[in-house]
C-alpha cells in the first residue's frame, strides 16, 4: 500500500476542496464539462404555463452537454432564483414552417404538464412577386403603377414606373414644328425660311426667272420671268459621210443648246451623174457645177463622172459644144462645206469630139477651152483664138504617120500671122522618113480646110502647109502627087476609109461603174432602179435627149424625189416600160433574168441601133415554156444572140441577175466589146476583184471605161 507524503495528501485534498468552491462559485458555473475548455452554449426556449411550477419559467440548455438552467424571467421578483425544472417532462416536436415575414421553428410540449418551449428557428422566406399587371401605364412625362401579389401569402404591392420620356419626329422645318411621335407635344418650334437667290438664264425653249431657294428645307419659289430665246439653227453637220454604195446622213441643230432640229439623209455618192437645171451635179465627195462663162447660164444634162484615178471628166450634151466664143467654166467644191478644190484634173468633151483638160484653179475653177495648150495622150488639143471679129474653136489631133501613135504634149498655139504653131516634144523627129499627120477639125466635128500650120520640133527642124479639104495635113510633105494620093485614102483621123458613107467612130459612154473600196462586184445582183437607170442613160445620150431630174412617175412605190424618178419617167415616156397608179416598180428589190431581158428587149425596140443579127438556130431553153409570161423577150433575145442559158439547158429566169451577166447583155444588145491591145497599152480603170481570167472581164472593162471606137471588123479604141 502505497501512502502519499502528508503534503502531497494535503496539496489533493486543497485542490479538491478548492474545485468544489470553484465549480460552485458563479464564476464557473457556466463552464461545459461536456467540452474542455468550453463554456455552456444555453438556448433559451419559454415556458408559457408552468403547469407544474405555476410560474412563467426560462429554461436554458447547453447545445453541447445539455446542462439545464431555469429560472424566472427578468420581470419576475424573484428573478435570479433557481427554479427547479420538473425531471418527468416528456415531449413531443411541432414544427412551424416560417413564412414570408415570420421565421419558422420547433414548439416542444410535454404530454404530460402541457409546457413548451421552442427552438429550430429558421429565418422569413420573404415576399415572392411575379411581373406584375399594368394598373396605369405611364406617358411621356408622366409615372405609371403596376400591381404585383405575393405567390405564397398575396400580399399586395404598387410599384411606380419612371416615364418613359419624349421620342422626337422629324426635326423642325421652316413651317413645321418638331413634335413627339408619342404624345404629339411639340418639342422644337419652326424655324423662319433663309433663301438664296440664284438667276436662271432663260434658253432656247424655256423661260429665264430668278428662283429662290431656302437653305434649311429646300422650298423654292420663282419670279422675274424671262422669255425664251429660240433655236438658232446651223449650217448641215455631217454624222456619216455617204460612200458609193450606202447613203449618208446629216443634220441642222440649233447653234445654242445643241438640240436636234432637222435630220436629213444623205444620198449615196455617184460616180457619174447629169447636172440639174442649176447645172450642178453631185459626184463623190465633190459638188460641181457646169456654166457658160458668159452669161453664167447652167448647162444642163451634162454628164460628170469621177474617174477612179481621181479625175474629174464633164461630157457636154449633144446640143451644146465646146465653142472659144461662149467658153463653158466648171466650178468643183467640197460638197461637206463648199470650199474650192485646187488643181483637180478635170476633162471636158462634147458630142463633136473636141476634148480640153486642165486644172482647177485656187477658186476650184477650170474655163475651156483656152488659147492654147499641150495635147493629151490622145495626141488631142481643143483650144480657141480671135482673130478680128471672129473667134474659132479648133481640135488638132497630132499622131506619128508611120506609128500610128498619137504624140503626148505637144505645144499647140496661134502666132501673130494667124498660123498654128505646134512644137513637138523633145524626141520627136521631123523629117521625110518620120512625118506627123495633123488633122483639124472645127467645133462642130467638122473638117477645118485651108489652117496653116508650123510644126517645129527640138532640132529647129521646121515644116509648114495648109490642111486639105479633110482638114488632114502629112509634115513634111512629099511630092505633091504622093501626099494626094495619099489623102485620098485617108480619112479624118488619117485611118484607111473603106465606107466613106457610113461614121466609123463613135463614143462608147461609160454605163456601169464599180465600187468606193475598188471592187466591181460581178457576182453582185442589181435592183430595179439601177437597171432602169442604165437603159435610160443609154437611150437618152442615144438621141440627145435630157432626162429629167425628179417628176411624177406613176409607180405607187417611186417618190417624186427618189434619185432615180426621171430615169423611172423618161423609160415610161419612151414606152419602155408602163406604169399606172397601182403599179409598182419595186426599185429597190433585185431584178431577175427575166425581168431584165424583158427590158432589154424593149429598150431595143426603142433604141432602134446595135446588134440586129438574128440567129435562128438557136437552142430553146427547157425551163421557159411558151405560156411562160417572159417567154416571148426570151426567144427574141436569144434570137439576136444577146443572152446564153447554162450548160444544163436552162435560162434561169427566175434567178437575180449579176452585175457581170448584166454589162454583157447589154455590150452584145450595143454591138460593143473591148479593145484588147488598148486595155493591154492604156491606163484604164481596173478593179481589184476582176481578174484577167474572169470569164466577164472584157465585157466588164468595155462597160465600165468611157472611150471613142473606132467601128471596123469589131471595134478598136482611140
Amino acid at each position: 500500500m502505497n501512502h502519499k507524503p502528508f503534503g502531497g495528501r494535503i496539496a489533493a485534498l486543497f485542490l479538491a476542496l478548492a474545485a468544489t468552491v470553484l465549480m460552485a462559485s458563479p464564476v464557473f458555473a457556466n463552464w461545459c464539462t461536456h467540452v474542455y475548455g468550453s463554456r455552456h452554449a444555453y438556448e433559451t426556449q419559454f415556458d408559457e404555463a408552468g403547469a407544474v411550477t405555476g410560474q412563467h419559467l426560462t429554461r436554458t440548455a447547453c447545445a453541447f452537454c445539455g446542462a439545464v438552467n431555469v429560472h424566472l424571467p427578468e420581470a419576475d421578483p424573484n428573478y435570479g432564483k433557481d427554479v427547479a425544472l420538473p425531471e418527468d417532462c416528456e415531449y413531443e416536436e411541432t414544427v412551424v414552417e416560417p413564412t414570408c415575414t415570420e421565421g419558422g421553428y420547433t414548439v416542444h410540449t410535454c404530454v404530460k404538464c402541457g409546457g413548451t418551449y421552442r427552438d429550430s428557428f429558421t429565418d422569413p422566406l420573404g415576399h415572392e412577386f411575379g411581373e406584375g399587371e399594368t394598373v396605369l401605364h405611364c406617358s411621356c412625362n408622366g409615372e405609371g403603377l403596376t400591381e404585383k401579389r405575393c405567390v405564397r401569402c398575396g400580399y399586395h404591392l404598387l410599384e411606380a414606373v419612371s416615364p418613359e420620356g419624349h421620342t422626337p419626329g422629324d426635326p423642325a422645318t421652316c413651317t413645321d414644328p418638331c413634335l413627339c411621335t408619342v404624345c404629339g407635344a411639340v418639342l422644337e418650334l419652326p424655324a423662319d425660311h433663309d433663301y438664296e437667290t440664284e438667276t436662271v438664264p432663260p434658253t432656247c425653249t424655256d423661260f429665264g426667272y430668278t428662283r429662290y431657294v431656302c437653305r434649311i428645307c429646300g422650298d423654292e419659289r420663282q419670279s422675274d420671268f424671262l422669255p425664251p430665246l429660240g433655236h438658232k439653227e446651223s449650217a448641215w453637220i455631217i454624222d456619216k459621210e455617204p460612200d458609193f454604195s450606202v447613203t449618208g446622213l446629216r443634220h441642222r441643230e440649233c447653234e445654242l443648246c445643241h438640240t436636234v432640229l432637222v435630220t436629213e439623209t444623205i444620198d449615196r455618192l455617184y460616180r457619174s451623174v447629169r447636172t440639174d437645171n442649176h447645172g450642178e451635179a453631185a459626184v463623190g465627195q465633190y459638188a460641181v457645177t457646169v456654166l457658160f462663162e458668159k452669161d453664167a447660164a447652167p448647162v444642163q444634162d451634162a454628164d460628170v463622172t469621177l474617174e477612179k484615178d481621181g479625175s474629174l471628166t464633164v461630157v457636154l450634151p449633144r446640143d451644146t459644144g465646146i465653142d472659144y466664143a461662149d467658153p463653158v467654166t466648171v466650178i468643183v467644191l467640197l460638197s461637206a462645206d463648199g470650199s474650192p478644190v485646187e488643181a483637180i484634173p478635170v476633162t471636158v468633151s462634147d458630142g463633136y469630139d473636141n476634148r480640153c483638160s486642165g486644172l482647177t484653179d485656187k477658186d476650184g475653177k477650170i474655163t475651156v477651152p483656152e488659147d492654147g495648150g499641150s495635147t493629151d495622150r490622145d495626141g488631142r488639143l481643143t483650144f480657141g483664138f480671135k482673130d478680128g471679129d471672129k473667134t474659132f474653136t479648133y481640135t488638132v489631133t497630132v499622131v506619128n504617120h508611120e506609128t500610128g501613135r498619137p504624140i503626148r504634149d505637144a505645144k499647140i498655139s496661134v502666132d501673130r500671122d494667124g498660123r498654128l504653131k505646134i512644137d513637138l516634144p523633145d524626141g520627136i523627129d521631123l523629117d521625110e522618113n518620120h512625118r506627123i499627120l495633123v488633122t483639124v477639125k472645127d467645133r462642130k466635128g467638122e473638117a477645118a480646110e485651108g489652117v496653116v500650120i508650123l510644126m517645129t520640133n527640138d532640132l529647129k527642124h521646121t515644116a509648114e502647109g495648109k490642111t486639105d479639104k479633110d482638114g488632114s495635113l502629112l509634115l513634111p510633105a512629099h511630092k505633091a502627087e504622093e501626099t494626094g494620093a495619099k489623102e485620098q485614102d485617108m480619112t479624118a483621123d488619117g485611118m484607111e476609109n473603106t465606107d466613106p458613107e457610113k461614121p466609123v467612130t463613135e463614143r462608147h459612154g461609160a454605163y456601169l461603174v464599180g465600187y468606193p473600196d475598188g471592187t466591181f462586184g460581178p457576182e453582185q445582183n442589181m435592183s430595179h432602179a439601177e437597171a432602169v437607170t442604165i437603159f435610160a442613160r443609154l437611150l437618152s445620150e442615144h438621141r440627145g435627149e435630157t432626162v429629167p431630174n425628179a417628176a411624177k412617175t406613176g409607180f405607187r412605190d417611186v417618190p417624186e424625189d427618189a434619185w432615180y424618178a426621171g430615169y423611172v419617167k423618161y423609160l415610161s415616156d419612151c414606152g419602155v416600160i408602163s406604169s399606172s397608179g397601182s403599179a409598182a416598180l419595186r426599185p429597190d428589190d433585185p431584178i431577175t433574168r427575166a425581168e431584165f431581158v424583158m427590158l432589154a428587149v424593149k429598150f431595143f425596140e426603142q433604141y432602134g441601133d446595135g446588134s440586129e443579127t438574128l440567129m435562128r438556130e438557136y437552142v430553146e431553153f427547157t425551163d421557159v415554156s411558151s405560156g411562160y409570161w417572159a417567154a416571148r423577150y426570151i426567144e427574141d433575145a436569144a434570137a439576136h444572140g444577146w443572152i446564153k442559158g447554162y450548160g444544163d439547158g436552162t435560162f434561169g429566169g427566175e434567178r437575180e441577175i449579176t452585175r457581170a451577166e448584166v454589162v454583157t447583155v447589154v455590150n452584145r444588145l450595143l454591138n460593143r466589146s473591148a479593145d484588147e491591145t488598148a486595155l493591154n497599152s492604156r491606163s484604164v480603170t481596173r478593179f481589184t476583184d476582176l481578174p484577167k481570167s474572169h470569164w466577164a472581164y472584157f465585157e466588164i472593162m468595155e462597160a465600165a471605161n468611157a472611150h471613142t471606137a473606132f467601128m471596123k471588123d469589131g471595134e478598136s479604141w482611140q
